[in-house]
């Protein structure tokens, strides 16, 4: 097609469509296509978007949070601050911002409200437990 960029780009919304729609498979083969395209263009943040979502899709790479950022991320998704975080957890505000950051940047959110929404809708957290 001679478009190589955006074709890259139109297989990782493809891929987080199929993701959204339950398709994993089809997700996961989208998104490597992208990634490699990337990866051949030299185009990095593109490249790392969509190792963050490859992440989010082979459970096989393990747990995407870890079981504090897990932790963390239910209390955000109960509408807690950073300073009522640091409280109920014992760790300094400054640790629960950079797990919050940590947590954005994994499950790839602009917001704290996208990420708990995400994490709920993905199974990632379970919005009921205690916390």
């Amino acid at each position: 097609m001679g478009a190589p960029y955006p074709m890259a780009r139109i297989r990782l919304k493809t891929g987080r469509a199929c993701e959204m729609l339950g398709d994993r498979d089809s997700a996961r083969t989208e998104t490597e296509i992208a990634r490699d395209g990337f990866r051949a263009l030299g185009a990095e943040p593109d490249r790392k978007a969509a190792e963050t979502a490859l992440r989010r899709l082979d459970p096989r790479e393990g747990a995407l949070l870890t079981p504090r950022q897990s932790e963390v991320l239910r209390l955000v998704a109960r509408g807690l601050t950073n300073r009522e975080i640091a409280a109920r957890l014992g760790i300094s505000e400054r640790t629960v911002d950079r797990h919050v950051g940590d947590i954005l940047t994994r499950v790839d959110a602009p917001t704290r409200a996208a990420a708990a929404a995400f994490a709920v809708a993905s199974g990632l957290i379970d919005a009921g437990g205690p916390g």
